[in-house]
């Protein structure tokens, strides 16, 4: 079966409960700096989401954090001084990421990868998932940028009319633009939502972009929120537990077997 019929067919396995997963994702980071009432969000949210949920929905845990939370940014970015070194730790990355999980498959879409291509190459897939994992973070980012550039109103445009109506019902995901536009939708969704003040610090049009139109940065200000102050016994995690999907069958027994 050609490598991308496999990935459609993961895709297809992603659950109703995928947006809500974001959202927790949107929360991890929105926490993060709500406390502070301003934000460069280029840099602190359109960049770092789809990253951090294309790393859960991958089922990679905290070892790939900051392996991937720089090769990605600077492959998609365009802006890194050593990109051939970039790619090739990415590639290093998802070669050891299949080879882990087809020896423990787990709740996520590598898993169902390898459970409907059980004779495909190992190097064919990691080298599909790179592209997969940096054209969803790209069409992601972009997407964000561009809808907070032109939906967050700005000391020219204050009152200016916001589409805010939640992300709808849940449509099964069959390709990749499609996992871009849920990213995306939940990820301005949720901003919008927790921050309902927030603002651009600087008018639209003097917003710096790049050559295809997109903001370089966007600088944000809001109403500051407290958080709550947890405690050192809280449970601290790199990312939410896997909620969007099931591990495939069969892994139980093979679990099992190795036991």
């Amino acid at each position: 079966m050609p490598v991308s019929d496999v990935i459609h067919r993961a895709l297809g396995e992603l659950g109703v409960c995928t947006p809500l997963y974001v959202q927790e994702i949107a929360d991890m980071l929105i926490d993060d700096f709500a406390p502070a009432g301003r934000v460069e969000l280029i840099a602190r949210y359109a960049t770092p989401i789809p990253v951090l949920c294309m790393q859960g929905l991958l089922g990679m845990d905290q070892r790939y954090s900051a392996g991937v939370g720089q090769a990605v940014p600077a492959l998609v970015g365009g802006q890194s001084r050593y990109p051939d070194r970039a790619a090739a730790s990415l590639h290093r990355l998802m070669g050891q990421l299949v080879e882990e999980k087809a020896a423990d498959p787990g709740p996520d879409l590598v898993s169902w990868m390898l459970h409907y291509n059980p004779g495909g190459r190992p190097d064919d897939l990691a080298g599909r998932l790179y592209e997969l994992l940096l054209s969803i973070a790209a069409s992601a980012v972009s997407m964000v940028s561009g809808r907070l550039l032109l939906e967050l109103p700005d000391a020219r445009r204050v009152g200016s009319p916001r589409r805010n109506g939640g992300a709808g019902p849940f449509r099964l995901i069959e390709t990749e633009g499609a996992l871009a536009l849920l990213i995306s939708d939940t990820a301005v969704e949720r901003l919008l939502d927790r921050l309902p003040d927030i603002q651009l610090r600087l008018p639209a049009e003097d917003v710096d972009r790049a050559p295809g139109g997109l903001p370089r940065e966007l600088e944000a200000a809001f109403w500051p929120v407290r958080m709550p102050c947890l405690g050192p016994e809280a449970d601290y995690r790199y990312l939410p537990e896997p909620s969007f999907t099931v591990a495939p069958p069969g892994h139980h027994e093979r679990r099992r077997r190795r036991g």
